[in-house]
This record gives structure tokens, C-alpha cells and sequence, in this order.
């Protein structure tokens, strides 16, 4: 099922990861490679990677919804976030 901004999404329990910002970029190294974001992210990220459940359209900051769908969606793509609920 597609992700929406309604959707509840948050951390997922237990990762160890370590993000690093700089040259325009944040990167988030987790497992045995990098996950790199433009660097106007970084809040979102932060707040994304260690909040226990949030919707996502309120995580949208200066985003578009749907490009806040993508960035998450790409954040469960990698094992560091998860869907919560439903």
C-alpha cells in the first residue's frame, strides 16, 4: 500500500545509526552504506529518525506533502524508519 501524509510514520526501535553534515549534504550511515540527503533536510531527518510516531504531512517543513512522502518513504526503503499502525 502506498504511503500518503496521512499515514503515521517514526523511528524504528533499536537502529544504531550516525548522520554527518557538510558539503551540502547530510549523511546517514546505517548498515554497510551511506544514505545521503540534500542538507536542507537535516531537521526533517532529525526529527524523523527519532520521533516515536508522527503523521508524515507533519513532518513537511518548507516541503511539498508528496515530497515529504518520498523522503520517508525513502527512509523506510532503508530500514530506518517503519509505518506505524494500520
Amino acid at each position: 500500500m502506498p504511503l500518503t501524509p496521512g499515514d503515521v510514520a517514526g523511528q524504528r526501535r533499536g537502529i544504531v545509526y550516525r548522520s554527518q553534515a557538510g558539503d551540502g549534504s547530510v549523511r546517514i550511515n546505517f548498515g554497510t552504506r551511506p544514505v545521503t540527503f540534500p542538507d536542507c533536510l537535516k531537521e526533517m531527518l532529525e526529527f524523523a529518525l527519532t520521533t516515536p510516531a508522527c503523521r508524515v504531512r507533519d513532518l513537511a517543513g518548507d516541503l511539498e506533502e508528496g515530497e515529504t512522502v518520498v523522503v520517508i518513504e525513502r527512509l523506510i526503503e532503508e530500514g530506518l524508519v517503519s509505518r506505524v499502525g494500520g
